[in-house]
C-alpha cells in the first residue's frame, strides 16, 4: 500500500514539476522568449487543441459547401432532389402501364373482338381516373346527351352523308359516312395520335386521344398521314379516305367517338 502511494507521488511530482521553455537567438543566444510548463500544462494543451481542431471540422463539414467534396457526404439538396424525381418516375411509370393497358384494351374493343375476357376493363377506367376526376359522372352527361362534351367545338372528320347510324345493340359502335374516294378525313379535336396500323378487318385505322380523356376513331382509310405519337390539330388533315378492309362495302369512313371509355352516339356532337 504504501509502494503504490509512493509510486502515485512520484508520476504525480512529475506532472506538475514546472519547466522553462526558452526561446533564444542563434547568433547571440539572447533569451527571446520563455514559457513556464508543466507536463499536465503540455497535456492540457494537446487536448484542448485537439478537442478543437475536431469541433471546427465538423462545423466546417455541416454548414459550408466544402462538405459536398468529401466522399461518401451526400448533399442534402442533392437527396431531396432525388426523391422528387423518384417519386416522379414512379408516377410517371403508372401513368405508362395505365396508357397501355388502355390501349391496348381500347383496340381490342375497336377491332370488335369476340374475347371480352381478353378486355381490361379495369385498366381502361384506371386511365380514364387519371386523365378526368369525375371521369363517370361526366361519361353519363355525354351518354345522356347532357354533358359538357356536347357544348365542345367538334370538327366534321369528313364531308359526306350518314348511312349508318349508330347501333351498340348491333354491335355498330360509330356511324358510317359516305364520301368521295380518297376524300382528306380531318381530325375532330386537338389530340395526340395513339394508334395508326393496319386491322384485317377495319384496313387502315388511326385513333386519337383528344383532352378530357376523348377518344375519335377513323377506320377503312385508304391512306394514313399520321403516325402514333404525332400532335394534331382540329381540323387538320390526318388521312384519306378509302375502301379498306373486310368489313366494308364501298368507299366511306366509319367514325367512332369514345368518351371515357364508353362509346357515344357520334351524330350528338357533329353537324350532320
Amino acid at each position: 500500500m504504501g509502494k503504490n502511494k509512493k509510486i502515485t507521488e512520484k508520476y504525480k511530482q512529475k506532472l506538475l514539476t514546472k519547466y522553462r521553455l526558452v526561446i533564444m537567438s542563434d547568433a547571440n543566444f539572447e533569451e527571446k522568449l520563455s514559457f513556464r510548463l508543466s507536463r499536465m500544462n503540455v497535456f492540457v494543451l494537446l487536448s484542448s487543441s485537439g478537442f478543437l481542431l475536431i469541433m471546427l471540422t465538423v462545423l466546417i463539414i455541416a454548414f459550408t459547401p466544402l462538405r459536398e467534396y468529401i466522399p461518401g457526404y451526400s448533399n442534402v439538396q442533392d437527396r431531396n432532389r432525388l426523391y422528387q424525381l423518384s417519386v416522379k418516375a414512379d408516377s410517371l411509370s403508372q401513368t405508362v402501364n395505365a396508357t397501355t393497358g388502355y390501349i391496348d384494351s381500347l383496340l381490342l374493343v375497336l377491332s370488335g373482338t369476340d374475347d371480352f375476357e381478353k378486355i381490361d376493363y379495369n385498366e381502361m377506367s384506371r386511365y380514364a381516373t387519371l386523365s378526368t376526376p369525375d371521369a363517370g359522372a361526366e361519361t353519363k352527361k355525354s351518354i345522356s346527351g347532357a354533358g359538357i362534351y356536347e357544348s365542345m367545338f367538334y370538327y366534321k372528320p369528313v364531308n359526306g352523308i350518314v348511312i349508318q347510324g349508330f347501333a351498340p345493340a348491333m354491335n355498330h359502335l360509330g356511324i358510317d359516312i359516305v364520301t368521295t374516294p380518297e376524300s382528306p378525313v380531318m381530325s375532330v379535336r386537338d389530340g395526340t395520335v395513339i394508334l395508326a396500323r393496319w386491322n384485317h378487318e377495319f384496313g387502315n385505322m388511326m385513333v386519337i386521344q383528344h383532352p378530357g380523356n376523348i377518344v375519335s376513331v377513323y377506320k377503312h382509310n385508304s391512306l394514313m398521314l399520321k403516325k402514333e405519337g404525332d400532335m394534331v390539330n382540329g381540323g387538320q388533315v390526318v388521312a384519306v379516305s378509302g375502301n379498306t378492309g373486310e368489313m366494308t362495302t364501298g368507299p366511306h369512313l366509319h367514325f367512332e367517338l369514345w368518351v371515357n371509355g364508353v362509346p357515344v352516339n357520334p351524330v350528338v356532337f357533329l353537324n350532320y
